[in-house]
């Protein structure tokens, strides 16, 4: 990836935009959000509340917060805690959710930005590599380390960026958040937050195992309940998305040629060879020995 144009000179924000890196191995601040924020963790832990709901945000982690937002950040390690502060103004995600929803006008009138603001927007914590703005923020924090902690100036081209990467992550997700079924908007937020969560532990490897049962009593829903919501959510059943996982967990073992097929089946949670190779030929149109014995360049 090419170097981002992180450093300009301007003698104020651009477009109302901030950005801080910061070292602390000991803080605690409360108030409210200074615009539209984004809350990186490089290093260490931080815990934030925000408005009402606490959010541990861990190494490789990041925050969204809408605009209006209150909270606090509570840091408490031995060690420093490195993080990255974004703060997006109204100007900015206004201009560019415009040319995304409205490309055709020019200086368009419609205000979406209440997609934004605090009862509306889904605050929620998401894992860096899970997404288009969390592995640019990976990649933005290379030169981030680089600079003494304090406030960075960014140009314009960084800040367009990020927010494009931003709405390529939000707009589906509100699509998929006006299918949950609830009468309080703060019921539907605080169920699609719970159901992201749920989805994101059947993508972590160590869960691939785990009942769909245990999965969802552990966020709190019955199993039908989960069954219903997570189908209605993101169009496939908790069941299917967990076979997809598997299944693509069990090709990139089958590629590093470490273990037979029968070794993959069962870490990948197939208690039976014949169920899984045909599972599998269905996915791919190929058996697992088919996979296991050709180059990568053949697939």
């Amino acid at each position: 990836m090419a170097q981002p144009s992180v450093l300009s000179t301007p003698t104020k924000p651009t477009h109302g935009c901030l950005m801080d890196y910061s070292e602390f191995s000991q803080f605690q601040k409360s108030g409210q959000f200074l615009n539209f924020s984004i809350k990186y963790v490089i290093e260490g832990v931080e815990n934030y509340t925000v408005n009402g709901l606490p959010f541990k945000v861990q190494k490789g982690q990041y925050l969204l917060a809408g605009f209006g937002s209150g909270g606090s950040v509570l840091i408490d390690e031995k060690e420093n805690v490195k993080g990255m502060c974004m703060a997006l103004s109204p100007k900015i995600i206004h201009e560019v959710l415009s040319q995304h929803l409205q490309p055709a006008f020019l200086l368009p009138q419609c205000d979406f930005l209440h997609l934004f603001n605090c009862d509306e927007f889904i605050e929620n914590k998401y894992n860096a590599g899970a997404t288009n703005l969390g592995n640019y923020l990976t990649e933005l924090e290379k030169y981030v380390l680089k600079q003494p902690p304090g406030f960075i100036e960014g140009s314009s081209e960084l800040y367009y960026t990020v927010t494009e990467h931003l709405l390529a992550d939000y707009l589906p997700l509100q699509k998929m958040f006006r299918r949950v079924k609830a009468v309080k908007h703060s019921t539907r937020k605080e169920l699609f937050r719970r159901l992201l969560q749920a989805k994101e532990q059947l993508e972590d490897s160590l869960a691939i195992k785990q009942a769909i049962s245990e999965i969802a009593n552990s966020h709190g829903f019955s199993e039908y309940h989960f069954f219903r919501l997570f189908k209605n959510t993101f169009q496939i059943s908790p069941y299917q998305y967990q076979l997809n996982q598997r299944l693509n967990s069990a090709k990139d073992l089958l590629l590093k040629k470490q273990l037979s097929v029968s070794d993959v089946a069962f870490a990948t949670g197939f208690n039976d060879v014949h169920a899984f190779s045909k599972a599998f030929k269905k996915k791919y149109n190929h058996s697992p020995s088919d996979i296991s014995a050709r180059p990568i360049s053949r697939i």
